[in-house]
């Protein structure tokens, strides 16, 4: 992990990476997560609300959309079976 990551970045990251999905951050809903010590100090109902300022601006505008977030359906059982399409080790792969 790169040096210049904050401890509690490098925490975050190792916690949300573990295998065993039991023993992940968040396993026990997002609450988990936004407790974490990264976040410390957000104002999660700003956030949520959109009322937030960032602490970065980027050089476009993004305007943010409300939309609801499906899976992709795969109609081609053929992509499922090909194993380069698998992460080999993950824990999380859906059983089809």
């Amino acid at each position: 992990m790169p040096s210049f990551f904050s401890d509690s970045l490098q925490s975050l990251i190792k916690q949300l990476l573990v295998r065993d999905p039991t023993q992940r951050l968040g396993f026990k809903g997002a609450e988990e997560i936004k407790n974490h010590e990264f976040f410390k100090g957000i104002d999660w109902e700003e956030v949520e609300c959109l009322s937030m300022k960032p602490p970065i601006l980027p050089n476009f505008m993004w305007i943010p959309r409300k939309e609801t977030i499906a899976e992709t359906p795969v109609n081609n059982p053929a992509i499922l079976e090909d194993p380069r399409n698998i992460i080999m080790g993950f824990s999380c792969v859906r059983d089809i």
